[in-house]
């Protein structure tokens, strides 16, 4: 293509064979949705770059964006395939945009295409970064006889063995007057590259602070996060009334623009479950046989399901064991599965895990002994067990305990969410005077606002006398984070001490040191 053509290049991309025996890794196929399967009509790398030198008989450059390592892998393939000299004359953007943007955060291609308004969606697959590469190439070669009349590869070559003149400074595109122009109040930002695309949704007790936070810190900025700063040039704020609003809103937002640079509350790839009596089977809707639930992962369900199926001396009992297990515990000695079962065995009560009411006694118990050690897993972290560990009996033990312990925190949460679908919530917010606010939620969303008088309950729920199974049809991964957020900014909250009261019921709210439990707990 050239720079000056109006119509977009047509991108033509081929999935290459591997290595006789090889398999794409599992972090591969996590990034870029490949698996083994895909691999079926795939051509050898020699066929690959053959395409590639037919496609550019015309011509003898190649753009490539951070070339010093992409030429090292088609190099040697080139290598590979022929003695000739290697047949493109290598042009590389992202050394022509640390030239013209020396003082840019990160020049890398996502940064660089956000920063020139590319949206970058599928940056994960070849013909992806063709394309934000096209959109480079454009904007930089225009910009290059603009600003600097390099118009051939000579000059352009002379222009980059010039010094680049740094700061030592970063230079953000987000204007200084915009973001010192915040609220002070609390809200919700977003991040938006110059064409409008959101890249992250953030929530702040003060807008202000914390927006500008981000340029503040001259170290210790993860890289991510420069990134995705090298790409921002225009904010947009929703002001709430509260932080815990602010909480609440920001987990609906992050659904519903899926910001590319937000990890945490995404819906991509997530679904919520509902379990049997024992964990035998899953669903994903509720239903008389599956009661339990909601569940934000398969994952943990799924392993305890081995494991009961483990202690019943059914066949297969190493099989069980390792799927309880997880993180490659096939490795192990069987001898160690086995000891490390019969082990965790004997430290349960007579009945062992017996029925749910069991596991979740013992569950707690776990809890109590983790929660006094500060490190209690969470029910919604699905990353898998560490597979570099080496199993031992103790490993087994401990890997166990841990299961039950999370199952059972699973159920709670899952039992107090569908309570908390169905609240009023009287708080103060700390720091910020004895004003009380109020939110009533229906269905697990707010539907009312307001405040209350200092010593005045809140209202009365309106879905109190909703039955258990109508709450579960009002969930979706939305409501499930929406509340789980609520729980954590209640928490919060109440750990300062400050006045909270929840009312799930005809009866009294929770408050005090028994909220506290409550809240310990889920």
């Amino acid at each position: 293509m050239c720079a000056e053509q109006e119509a977009p290049p047509q991108v033509h991309s081929a999935l290459v064979l591997l290595p006789l025996g090889a398999s794409i890794p599992p972090t591969v196929t996590r990034l870029t949705g490949l698996s083994d399967d895909d691999l079926v009509d795939a051509c050898t790398p020699g066929a690959a770059w053959a395409q590639l030198r037919d496609a550019a008989a015309d011509t003898k450059v190649a753009v490539i964006h951070y070339a010093r390592f992409e030429e090292s892998f088609v190099r040697p393939l080139h290598r590979a395939m022929t003695d000739h000299a290697f047949p493109f004359d290598v042009v590389c953007t992202h050394a022509i945009a640390r030239r013209l943007w020396p003082d840019l955060p990160r020049c890398g291609l996502r940064a660089v295409a956000g920063y020139l308004g590319h949206p970058n969606a599928a940056l994960l697959r070849s013909g992806g970064h063709v394309d934000a590469t096209v959109h480079v190439w454009r904007e930089v070669v225009a910009r290059l006889e603009r600003e600097h009349g390099v118009t051939d590869l000579p000059t352009l070559r002379a222009w980059l063995a010039e010094p680049a003149e740094r700061t030592g400074v970063r230079a953000y595109p987000m204007p200084r007057d915009k973001r010192l122009a915040l609220p002070q109040g609390p809200g919700v930002y977003r991040m938006l590259r110059s064409n409008g695309d959101v890249l992250y949704v953030g929530k702040a007790t003060s807008l202000r602070r914390r927006v500008n936070s981000y340029f503040q810190k001259r170290s210790g900025i993860a890289e991510r996060t420069l990134e995705m700063l090298s790409q921002a040039q225009d904010l947009h704020v929703i002001e709430t009334t509260t932080g815990l609003e602010a909480a609440l809103l920001e987990s609906d937002e992050i659904k519903a623009l899926a910001p590319p640079y937000n990890v945490a509350l995404r819906g991509t790839g997530r679904s919520l479950w509902y379990a049997s009596r024992g964990f035998a089977s899953l669903a994903p809707e509720p239903s008389a046989r599956h009661p339990i639930g909601p569940l934000s992962s398969a994952w943990w369900p799924g392993r305890y399901a081995a494991l009961v199926q483990a202690l019943r001396r059914e066949s297969g009992v190493a099989a069980s064991v390792v799927a309880a297990l997880g993180g490659r515990a096939e490795e192990a000695e069987v001898d160690v599965l086995l000891q490390g079962l019969a082990e965790f065995e004997h430290r349960l009560p007579p009945g062992g895990l017996a029925d749910d009411r069991a596991m979740m006694r013992f569950g707690a118990q776990y809890w109590a002994e983790r929660k006094a050690q500060a490190s209690v897993p969470d029910c919604d972290d699905t990353r898998p067990v560490d597979a570099r560990q080496i199993w031992d009996r103790a490993r087994v033990v401990a890997t166990l305990e841990e299961l039950v312990l999370v199952v059972a925190h699973a159920v709670r949460r899952a039992a107090w969410l569908r309570r908390l679908s169905e609240s009023s919530i009287a708080w103060s917010e700390p720091g910020r005077g004895a004003a009380r606010h109020v939110l009533v939620l229906q269905r697990g969303r707010i539907v009312e606002r307001g405040k209350v008088a200092p010593g005045a309950l809140p209202p009365r729920p309106l879905g109190a006398v909703r039955s258990t199974a109508d709450r579960h049809a009002s969930f979706d991964l939305a409501t499930y984070d929406r509340l789980r957020v609520l729980t954590t900014e209640l928490r919060r909250i109440a750990d300062t001490r400050a006045t909270v009261q929840i009312r799930v019921d005809a009866g009294r709210p929770l408050s005090g040191p028994r909220l506290h439990r409550t809240l310990r707990w889920v």
